[in-house]
């Protein structure tokens, strides 16, 4: 694709039954799905060509320039529609105090993870961060859930920055937008109720159907239904391990911090334990929480943990979310870290093999479309059960540039809805970037647990002893 032209990231007209789910959520502040992409740039880029970069970015990607319409009979989901962009609101800057430290500027950043969209504009915001040490500079991209997963995200990466330091934005997609079109819910709703009129007979006639292939292969279809009901109880069932006694309390504060491992040194230590690079990942987390609950004087032994399984395929388009979500119980007293990843390594693989893994997407349409009470409480259910969130994915491949800056690190600190923290990893230029967003109040120590990860990934590497 040229780079001039507009993209197809994010082309569906309506947010997905389980995008809707995410985004009316947010009806408790506690359970916002936005997180951000924390950026370490080499020099600051010019102002004014960020600016352009950005109004550029908002033609060539229509998602960028869209807000979400719900329909307030819930009748169907809610819409992408177009409209206008002020640069000035989505767009900003910051100049840190001379002295300052990656830490300060990592306050800006947990700041703008603690902030609420304006939910009647386009669902971004960036910041470019100067002062950092060294004149090195950050940019911060924050993003709703609805709009994408991670892997979306790197799609989004990958289509916004150059591999370039010369500029590559042509005036073709810089000029001002033509006027957004009007729309309203009342619009919405007559349209998904006309839609939903016609759909009707031809519902009932593939209802019937799957009835009469059911009668006709009566065995088969029980024995599948049967094995789903089996698999739906697992998924469904008492969550995995036991929350930290010392981890209950939850707020809205938040607080980031990075860690830096090697691809190949954390790949070799999963292949030497027995596993893979993502078993060692969340050994190295477990190994982590043994070490900052033994300080706090707390004994755990497993505790719950929710992790993202990708779901997409080749066919799928890009953009948008395409994941289910999926618990196992983390060991952290277990001191020997290929155990660790023996029991972690199981229980992913049945996790990934259940027939029923996917329960909340097949549900969606239906949750979706309850009240705001029932849903969010039945996403607390889920979310405040878990201690940890992580989640995994591959980076870009190659050089990237924004303004002629040049990306040197890439942190994504992922939304967290419930849980104490989120760790998120994405490999960049051959390092496993590993970006952690903390809820202060169930974290009451964070540099305790910076240190206890680092340490816990130490340990998986075969760079410390095995003993906390």
């Amino acid at each position: 694709m040229s780079r001039d032209a507009p993209a197809d990231w994010g082309v569906a007209d309506e947010l997905t039954p389980f995008e809707a789910m995410m985004w009316r959520a947010d009806a408790n502040p506690a359970l916002r799905s936005a997180g951000v992409v924390v950026e370490i740039l080499d020099h600051a880029p010019e102002w004014e060509r960020l600016r352009a970069g950005h109004q550029w970015a908002v033609r060539r990607v229509r998602r960028m320039r869209q807000r979400i319409l719900d329909d307030p009979t819930l009748v169907g989901q809610p819409a992408w529609v177009d409209t206008e962009v002020d640069l000035d609101v989505h767009v900003r800057r910051v100049r840190l105090p001379e002295g300052s430290t990656l830490d300060d500027a990592l306050r800006v950043a947990g700041d703008l993870h603690e902030e609420g969209f304006d939910r009647t504009r386009p669902q971004w915001l960036s910041v470019l961060v100067e002062g950092l040490p060294d004149g090195r500079a950050m940019y911060l991209l924050k993003l709703h859930h609805a709009m994408a997963d991670g892997t979306a995200i790197v799609q989004l990466l990958d289509l916004l920055h150059s591999s370039t330091r010369d500029p590559t934005v042509t005036a073709g997609l810089v000029g001002p937008l033509d006027a957004a079109p009007r729309s309203s819910g009342a619009a919405l709703a007559v349209r998904h109720a006309t839609r939903q009129a016609t759909r009707t007979p031809g519902l009932a006639l593939r209802g019937g159907r799957a009835a009469l292939g059911l009668a006709v292969r009566p065995r088969k279809g029980f024995t599948s239904a049967r094995r789903y009901a089996q698999s739906l109880g697992r998924v469904l069932g008492a969550p995995a391990g036991t929350p930290s006694p010392a981890m209950r309390e939850r707020s809205l504060g938040r607080a980031l911090f990075p860690i830096d491992v090697p691809v190949k040194d954390l790949s070799a230590a999963g292949k030497r334990l027995g596993g893979s690079l993502n078993d060692a990942y969340l050994a190295g987390l477990g190994g982590g929480l043994r070490r900052y609950h033994a300080a706090i004087g707390v004994e755990v032994d497993e505790v719950p943990l929710g992790m993202p399984i990708s779901l997409r395929t080749a066919e799928d388009e890009s953009g948008g979310n395409r994941f289910a979500g999926a618990r196992i119980a983390l060991p952290v007293a277990e001191p020997d870290p290929a155990e660790r990843v023996r029991r972690i390594r199981e229980q992913v693989l049945a996790a990934r093999g259940e027939p029923a893994l996917d329960f909340t997407g097949a549900t969606a349409p239906m949750m979706s479309r309850a009240p705001t009470a029932l849903l969010t409480r039945a996403t607390a259910s889920f979310t405040n059960g878990l201690d940890v969130q992580a989640s995994n994915f591959r980076g870009l491949d190659r050089e990237a540039f924004m303004a002629g800056a040049e990306v040197l690190a890439v942190y994504p600190m992922g939304p967290v809805p419930g849980s104490a923290f989120m760790a998120t990893l994405i490999s960049h230029r051959g390092t496993c970037c590993i970006g952690v967003a903390v809820d202060t109040a169930a974290v009451t120590d964070v540099e305790l647990l910076r240190r206890s990860l680092r340490e816990g990934f130490d340990e998986v590497l075969g760079t410390t002893g095995a003993t906390a």
